[in-house]
């Protein structure tokens, strides 16, 4: 196996591309949210114009009505830029006419690609299809997005990060499968010879598979590849140099990288290292956690280079991820479920059990393909012993029910919209105070069982439970927001309701 990059586009001087109170004692929202913690969410805007050949799609689906298709024609490459707090969603690109390409740039503050397939390999011999760059201070989302018919032999990269990326880049849901240079390569940004300003950039829920040089690629501190997949388990398309050395996930460029909950599986002669770690002065760290890897069928090995693993297994699972799309047109019609679930507890006998059901859909994430944990239709249930289960849902919250343990003597929540009623329990042999805050999008109002502690506002509360007690609301509307805590840090018992 050859130990350099094997791409004639690494490290290069030029980067690729280019682009220019008490029960009746009410307190207001501030002072309310202060309390337990400022809670946030990312909003969504409209879908960008521009671009070859636009026409509406006609497929429908349960989460979204419409998509827009911009076919790329023979020789042509489509080139969008997205800006400042603009957004790129719902569409579907046909780039299966000879020599069409795609070179998308996203850039500035605040933007958003979602809901974005192409179909085709692409041709071009350089370049990226997607080039990511976020200023300081903002946030750039990059979301179920299908990448996955790859591009022909050369220096043509999925996803590329600059030198100049320095604020925060997520990648969710991408599905990046037989490119030449790198299904996702986000270390520039951390090579500081050549000014790089150090961005973060964070991939999860994502699945890579035959991709040259690298699967994913970070450098810089605190980035993180999470609940994610990447495999090498056939021919993967060379470079321009006609070189083959398909990394699993490359940590470089000084960068102390985590990858957590992740399987890796390099399978084949093509493959080099599961975790390669380094570049010249090899200071950069590899932290695989939690996480199942293996190399073998003529693969290099596990891991080369400053690599620390904990609570790694030999037995990776390579399906992808529920919430990768799985086809372009699948991409593009997206999923649209704008709120998350998070259930997290249990040590023991002790099992966190919990069910839930909404007026929409329910997804399952990749923590939730577990035994005993279960979807169907608008209706989700499962258990947890110390891990945390998270799920994808739209419409409104109909019920909800979590008990610590099934008898409820440690800590229960339960919500029931047809009753319009919240309550919070304490069970006896819990030791811990249990905390609490939630929002609704219409009203809510104290029952007898609210103690002067307890505060409140028109729309949100927050309390805390000391001993056996429990606490109910009355309310109006959806839930919006919900967090319980036993004890503060969670580590008994923790529930999540927000925006996704």
């Amino acid at each position: 196996m050859d130990p350099t990059d094997g791409s004639t586009g690494t490290d290069r001087a030029t980067e690729r591309g280019s682009s220019p109170s008490d029960r009746g004692g009410r307190i207001d929202r501030r002072d309310l949210l202060r309390s337990f913690g400022t809670l946030g969410a990312i909003g969504t805007g409209t879908t960008a114009g521009i671009g070859l050949g636009i026409e509406a799609g006609t497929e429908t689906a349960a989460a979204s009505s419409h998509y827009t298709t911009y076919t790329v024609d023979a020789g042509e490459t489509y080139r969008p830029n997205i800006t400042s707090d603009e957004s790129f969603e719902n569409v579907f690109i046909d780039a299966t006419a000879d020599d069409a390409d795609v070179q998308i740039d996203a850039y500035g503050s605040n933007w958003t690609v979602r809901n974005v397939g192409i179909r085709g390999e692409l041709s071009s011999a350089n370049g990226a299809a997607f080039r990511l760059q976020v200023n300081d201070g903002a946030t750039g989302v990059f979301e179920n997005v299908y990448l996955g018919d790859g591009a022909i032999p050369g220096d043509h990269g999925a996803v590329f990060v600059p030198t100049t990326h320095e604020g925060t880049l997520r990648i969710r849901e991408l599905n990046v499968q037989y490119w030449p240079d790198n299904g996702s390569y986000g270390s520039a940004t951390g090579r500081s010879e050549r000014g790089g300003r150090g961005g973060l950039v964070t991939i999860e829920r994502s699945f890579a598979r035959n991709n040259n040089i690298a699967g994913f690629r970070l450098g810089t501190d605190r980035s993180v590849v999470r609940d994610s997949v990447v495999v090498v388990d056939g021919d993967v398309p060379a470079n321009a140099g006609g070189q083959k050395n398909a990394r699993g996930i490359w940590v470089k460029e000084g960068g102390s990288v985590r990858i957590e909950n992740c399987d890796l599986l390099l399978a084949d002669p093509d493959a080099s290292y599961c975790v390669w770690e380094g570049d010249d002065n090899s200071v950069s760290l590899a932290r695989v956690i939690d996480s199942e890897v293996a190399a073998e069928d003529g693969a290099a090995g596990k891991y080369t280079g400053n690599v620390r693993a904990e609570n790694v297994g030999s037995d990776p699972t390579v399906e992808r991820p529920p919430d990768v799309p799985t086809s372009a047109k699948e991409a593009a019609l997206g999923r649209n479920l704008p709120k998350s679930i998070d259930f997290a507890g249990g040590s023991g006998d002790d099992n966190l059990r919990y069910s839930f059901e909404t007026t929409g859909e329910i997804a399952g994430t990749r923590s939730t393909a577990e035994p005993g944990d279960s979807v169907s239709g608008g209706r989700a249930s499962g258990r947890s012993v110390g891990a945390s289960d998270i799920y994808h849902y739209s419409g409104a919250l109909a019920a909800l029910d979590a008990n610590l343990p099934g008898d409820e003597s440690i800590a229960s929540v339960t919500v029931d919209r047809s009753a319009g009623r919240i309550e919070f329990a304490r069970g006896d042999r819990s030791t811990n105070t249990l905390v609490y805050y939630f929002r609704v999008s219409g009203s809510i109002d104290p029952t007898d069982s609210i103690e002067t502690e307890e505060v409140y506002s028109n729309s949100e509360a927050k309390g805390r439970l000391g001993g056996r007690a429990a606490d109910a609301w009355e309310y109006t509307g959806d839930v919006d927001m919900l967090r319980v805590r036993l004890p503060n840090d969670g580590s008994i018992l923790s529930v999540d309701i927000e925006p996704s």
